[in-house]
């Protein structure tokens, strides 16, 4: 990413100036310093454009509630769990062990969980074909809605609608 840094060209440049002495000269705490004076440069860089940094910023359990409130409200739409682990700068494999590990669920199980209980409530509401449920509820295709149904719920669509009549 190129940021640019409007107002604090200046001290960022003198702090990156420090970093190069300290690199060059290994002084005592020369470690710490150099951790310090980077410290300072990324609190610049956030300054400058914190739209370039995690949503809420915070703990991981933060995040992962800030995930699961996503899906609960996107799940009809294709999520892909890897521009989610993206946008809240964490590996895929981690958010999913994470996320699992807090919720239950792996985030494509939550999706489709999500996906299938809204499903349930249209079959049970509505009169809509199940083709037009299945698209409504974020499925690509009716043979996946169908086939993800019964592997669930033991049932298929129709019958669990029928028995809810």
């Amino acid at each position: 990413h190129c940021v640019v840094l409007s107002g604090y060209t200046e001290e960022v440049s003198r702090l990156f100036g420090c970093l190069l002495r300290e690199y060059h000269h290994n002084s005592p705490f020369s470690n710490r310093m150099t951790r310090i004076l980077l410290e300072q440069i990324l609190i610049y860089v956030y300054r400058a454009c914190p739209e370039n940094f995690a949503a809420g910023g915070g703990s991981l359990q933060d995040r992962l509630r800030q995930i699961q409130q996503y899906i609960e409200i996107h799940f009809r739409e294709e999520i892909k769990i890897s521009h989610l682990a993206d946008q809240y700068f964490l590996n895929h494999c981690y958010l999913t062990h994470k996320f699992k590990e807090q919720v239950g669920y792996s985030p494509k199980q939550y999706i489709l969980l999500n996906r299938l209980s809204y499903a349930k409530e249209l079959l049970e509401t509505t009169d809509e074909q199940i083709s037009q449920i299945a698209f409504q509820c974020g499925f690509g295709d009716v043979n996946n809605f169908s086939r993800a149904f019964r592997q669930w719920f033991s049932t298929t669509p129709r019958e669990y609608r029928e028995s809810k009549r």
